[in-house]
């Protein structure tokens, strides 16, 4: 009797068991996966400085075919202080060859990688610009990569950034113009049928060269602050009296780029109304995922962008 009563429990734990496995073991598998193979863009960037990878964007980038004539003027918003300004048949790329391994701050690397390799919309680009040396803003090995692949472009910045470029040793003769100045100075060039004048815009401290830019090209003028620190707890911040004395009121500048925390003080919407004088001005260091609101509200001549490659026309007079 024993026997059979142990038997009959060790049945037992046997079909326990088993319909636990049964139940617990996963059923078949109704996911399929897509294999896709998609050929890798050339990229020359040294291994040194990758580029980012992984950055989101809000929405897919229509890609532009290659186009070396645009009739009017048109600027493109890339990132952070990145900007393309496209005048007929000349291209101007601003603070947008960058690379911080941070995804709020760098443009999309599918943007990165068609800048770097002189891509559409980065074709035929005349005049490469960085405000300043520092990281959000500039990448020797970015800046190099874009050189070697358009053999048209032309570098300018500030002496420490030349600098940098220059340590790997390319043979770029002429192309790289390095900029130094002295607080109120400014600077006239002529390159590829851009007039370019660049002026001394505080960073907020002197150990960093900041450079404002007035961009002439055909009947169109734009000003590009840069990094311009006003904030007046700042070493030596920039001033109504700074601005002025450049004639910014007097060039007729028709698109004015400016920091946008400018926008949320009557103090410095003063500093845009009566120190620069703009047709239009748009508002940037941001994250494209994220562009400032109430701007449009505040200024009435706002020009906000809100996505990378979002393009805008200037209008005629």
């Amino acid at each position: 009797m024993a026997n059979k009563l142990n038997m009959n429990i060790k049945c037992l734990w046997i079909g326990i068991l088993s319909f636990c496995l049964v139940s617990c073991s996963p059923g078949p598998s109704t996911a399929t996966i897509e294999s896709r193979t998609t050929p890798s863009p050339t990229i020359e960037v040294p291994t040194e400085t990758p580029l980012p990878t992984g950055i989101p964007t809000q929405t897919p980038i229509p890609w532009p075919a290659s186009e070396a004539f645009f009739d009017g003027a048109r600027v493109t918003f890339i990132n952070h202080e990145g900007f393309l300004i496209t005048v007929g048949d000349k291209k101007i790329l601003i603070n947008a060859l960058y690379d911080t391994n941070n995804p709020r701050i760098d443009p999309p690397q599918e943007v990165l990688q068609r800048a770097v390799n002189a891509q559409p919309p980065f074709d035929q680009i005349d005049l490469v610009i960085a405000a300043t040396s520092l990281p959000d803003l500039f990448s020797a090995d970015l800046v190099r990569a874009h050189l070697r692949n358009n053999e048209l472009a032309v570098f300018v910045s500030s002496p420490d950034a030349v600098r940098q470029i220059n340590q790997a040793r390319d043979d770029f003769a002429g192309r790289l113009i390095s900029v130094n100045l002295e607080p109120g100075e400014s600077s006239h060039l002529s390159i590829n049928g851009i007039e370019l004048d660049c002026l001394y815009i505080s960073h907020g401290d002197a150990s960093t060269l900041n450079i404002g830019m007035v961009i002439t090209v055909d009947d169109y003028t734009f000003f590009h602050s840069g990094d311009m620190v006003t904030d007046e707890m700042a070493e030596d911040p920039v001033t109504l009296a700074d601005l002025q004395g450049y004639g910014l009121h007097q060039k007729e500048i028709d698109l004015a780029f400016l920091p946008s925390y400018l926008f949320f003080d009557d103090e410095y919407v003063t500093l845009i109304e009566d120190g620069i004088q703009t047709r239009y001005v748009s508002p940037m260091h941001y994250p494209y995922q994220y562009p400032p609101t109430r701007i449009e509200t505040i200024v009435s001549n706002a020009v906000v962008f809100k996505d990378t490659l979002e393009s805008w026309v200037v209008p005629l007079e």
